[in-house]
Formats: structure tokens, sequence, C-alpha cells
């Protein structure tokens, strides 16, 4: 059975909390798919125009879910754009992203609780606020790092906490490696009701569950969903419609 995670250039202030995600990512030895919707939300859950959620910037591909914007200082997808363009490799890209994007999330997160309360405990109180899938062909094949961040609230006070988990690595013996991201009733039904689902097709698993997670109609996912599969070979985009390029 596999790992399984349920878990800088100037840039313009976000006007509003941007917020929003279904992701799956199933990494094998020989590929590795991530699938995504297309919904976004600000903090008052109205919905904000689409965006896409899957990024590729040079040879590393990129998604976030979550929390992506704030007027506190917070644009992950600009951070992690600047970031990812001159890694090395993803040791190296996840270490920046939570060296840099800490900071700012933690500022998010004050401004939510202290001023919009019913958001942050819609969206932040004891959950994983935001987190980033990085994709890369290292040493021939296909791997993934995934950082969750999670707030910690207890007495007054706040922390917020970067796990990182990488396939292949420690984390992952089997080398593969399988990520759900949404409410969590919804990934232990989509995982009950698809027993064996590591050994099935990525691609097909990978876009049932956001299709699925689209079909439950919450406030923050939406289509259209896009997919994409990186191989050795390169690239390539399975279902890509507008926003993304």
């Amino acid at each position: 059975m596999p790992l399984l995670a349920a878990f800088l250039l100037a840039a313009p202030v976000a006007a509003h909390l941007s917020h929003g995600t279904a992701i799956a990512a199933i990494r094998t030895p020989s590929e590795l798919v991530i699938a995504a919707d297309s919904r976004v939300v600000d903090e008052h859950g109205r919905r904000l125009p689409d965006t896409c959620k899957v990024r590729i910037v040079d040879d590393t591909v990129f998604a976030i879910h979550g929390m992506s914007a704030h007027p506190a200082g917070l644009d992950l997808f600009a951070l992690v754009t600047d970031v990812v363009a001159f890694a090395p490799d993803l040791r190296t890209a996840s270490g920046g992203v939570v060296s840099r994007a800490t900071g700012p999330i933690r500022a998010a997160v004050s401004d939510l609780r202290s001023s919009a309360p019913r958001t942050f405990e819609r969206y932040v109180a004891g959950k994983a606020p935001a987190g980033v899938l990085l994709a890369r062909i290292e040493h021939g094949r296909p791997a993934i790092s995934y950082i969750r961040f999670s707030v910690s609230d207890a007495a007054g006070s706040f922390s917020i906490r970067a796990e990182v988990r990488s396939c292949p690595g420690a984390d992952c013996p089997t080398g593969v490696t399988a990520i759900f991201v949404g409410p969590a009733e919804d990934v232990s039904d989509f995982k009950a009701s698809h027993p064996g689902y590591w050994t099935r097709d990525p691609s097909s698993i990978a876009s049932a569950f956001v299709r699925r997670e689209v079909s439950h109609r919450h406030d923050d996912i939406g289509g259209p969903v896009q997919v994409l599969r990186l191989r050795s070979s390169g690239v390539a985009w399975l279902s890509r419609k507008p926003p993304c390029p």
C-alpha cells in the first residue's frame, strides 16, 4: 500500500483571500499524474474567476491547494514560480518554498484569525490551510514532493508547521504514493469505494477523485478538471481547458 497524504520576485498583493481545491496526485516508478479542479472562492465564499492550479515552470510541475493568496502579502503561485525557476532539484525547491512561504502564510492566518473568525474556523483551524505539490523528472524517473502547511492553535496562540514528504525517498518505500486533497470524509469514502486504487491506472483514479469532488458541489470546488501526466519522455496534458493556457 502506498504512502498516503490527505493532509522573491515582487508580486502584487491579493485584494481578497483566494481559497479552494480538490487535488489528486499519484506517483508510480514510471509516471506521475496530477489532477485538480479550477474553482476559487474568497473569504465570504463568493466565487472568484477560475484559476489554473496545475502549472509548469521550466522542468517543474507544481500544484497548490487551499489558501493561495491573501492581502497580508501571500501570493503562493508567484512565490512557488520564483522558487522552482532557480532550484536545481526538488529537495532545494521544497526547502525554498518552506522558507519563503511560512511567513506569509502565518501573516494570512493571523489576519483571518482576528478579522474573519468564521473563515478561520471553516478553512484554517485544525486543518492544512495550504499545500504545494512539486514534481520533476530526476535521475530518469518522476519524483514528487508534497509540502503540507498546518496550523496548531492552542492557548490563544498558533504556529505554522510545514511537513515535506517525497517519493522516491524514505517516505515512499514502495515507490508508489497517492495524495488526495479534499474533505476528509470524501477522501475516506473514495478510497473505500476504490479498493486497490494504487494498483490501477493513475490517470483514471486521479481524475475520478477530482470529478467526484466536483459532483458533490462544494462551494470551493468546481470544474473544469485539469489532468497532467509526467513521464521520463516529458509532460503531457490529458485534460487541459481554460483557465489553463
